[in-house]
Formats: C-alpha cells, structure tokens, sequence
C-alpha cells in the first residue's frame, strides 16, 4: 500500500505535495480507479510535512554528490535512495523503534513521523532533531543551524 500526501486543488483535483509523492503517484496508470482511504491534514500540518521533507530533499541531495556513482554491488549498479537516506537520518535524529531481525540480531527502525498527531512542541521537536542530525551527518562541519534553516526555507520559496 502506498502512503503518500496529497493537496486538493481546484476542480477536486489531487496533486502531489512532493517530488516523492510524485514518483509514487506515477506508479499509478493513467485511467485506472485508484481505492483511497483519506485522513485530512491540517493547513499546519501540510506545512510542517512539506518543511520537513525539504530539510531532507536538501539533505539527500548534498548526501548523492558526495557518492561514487559507478559502484556496483554483484553487477548492479548502486543508486542513492531518498526513502531509505529519509529513514537513516530520521534514526541518527533519534526517531527510532528497536526491532528483532529473522536471524534473531535486531537493527533500528525509523519511526514514522506522525504530524496529525503531534503537538506543535512535538513537531518543532522532530524538525530540530533531524536538523541536528543533517549537521552532523551530511553538511560540513562549519555549516551552523540557522544557516541550514535559511536553506529550507529558501527550498520552500522556490517551490510554491
């Protein structure tokens, strides 16, 4: 099941909040019925989500540049994963559930960020944390917080 963040624009229409949403929408055909199972967001829960998932847009894509892209694994040629860099960054900002492998060793699961459910506190909290987390994992050193939060927020601008 895909779970993604859809914005009603005019004449009912549904469209995508971010790239990611995109893609996964695009696995869709064109003419096909699609079964959905809607929750609204609040307007301040669209923004903290299209915020936050632009601090990681920000942060992957600096993340891939650093890559050697010609690394193959087995013949297959490695690729850089926005959903799998979204749910490491989300574990190093401490957002995680400990969970038991088949093997019995277990490994950390991201958790999922519930915006409808969290308090303002709570989201500027998770926002914070991933921000910290960006700083010490994926920007230089020298890059200070506010100077990170000025960058989303510039995203965010080009984006509308």
């Amino acid at each position: 099941m895909q779970e993604m963040v859809l914005i009603k624009g005019p004449n009912n229409s549904l469209h995508p909040a971010t790239e990611e949403d995109a893609q996964k929408l695009s696995k869709f055909k064109i003419g096909r019925g699609v079964r959905l199972k809607a929750t609204q967001m609040s307007e301040h829960n669209t923004k903290f989500h299209r915020k936050l998932l632009a601090l990681f847009q920000l942060g992957f894509d600096r993340f891939s540049e650093q890559l050697d892209t010609g690394m193959e694994y087995k013949g297959r040629l490695i690729k850089a994963s926005f959903n799998t860099f979204r749910k490491q960054l989300t574990i190093q900002a401490g957002h995680y559930d400990p969970v038991f492998n088949l093997d019995g060793t277990f490994e950390l699961e991201a958790c999922s960020l519930s915006y409808a459910k969290a308090t303002d506190e709570q989201k500027a909290q998770i926002y914070s944390d991933v921000i910290q987390a960006s700083l010490d994992h994926v920007f230089e050193a020298g890059m200070a917080e506010d100077e990170l939060r000025g960058l989303v927020d510039k995203f965010l601008a080009f984006d509308n």
